[in-house]
């Protein structure tokens, strides 16, 4: 390998950010946010003519809200998971250590109930929650 490779393969590796770990997620939170990302998928790559039999009993102008507002609900959990986290690595006040707690309470509360619209809304449907 060429000097100028190694050294290139070298700085790009210098680059890249540790992987840091992530506070621990609920399983069914991760299987949830997994069946968002398929079904999500599935809407973007759809032709417009081109929906099946399960597809036409569901309301898409309905699911794709619902599945946004779960996607934005995870999204500010986990964020409120990481400051809580990066609190307590540093250290801090306690004041804001209980307004962090607070707010990840919160934010696994709105999490909690737009799954369960999402439920609820296919379980209406008659589909699987797969």
């Amino acid at each position: 390998m060429a000097p100028w490779v190694s050294d290139s393969l070298q700085a790009a590796g210098a680059l890249r950010r540790p992987i840091e770990p992530l506070p621990s997620v609920p399983v069914v939170l991760t299987r949830a946010i997994g069946c968002l990302k398929t079904r999500l998928g599935s809407h973007q790559t759809a032709a417009p003519g081109s929906q099946s039999a399960v597809t036409k009993a569901v309301l898409p102008e309905r699911e794709l809200p619902l599945l946004r507002a779960v996607r934005h609900a995870a999204r500010q959990y986990r964020r409120a998971q990481r400051a809580l986290a990066d609190h307590e690595t540093r250290g801090g006040q306690e004041e804001t250590f209980r307004a962090l707690l607070q707010e990840v309470r919160l934010s696994h509360g709105r999490l909690d109930a737009t799954l369960l619209e999402l439920q609820l809304y296919y379980e209406g449907a008659g589909l699987p929650d797969d």
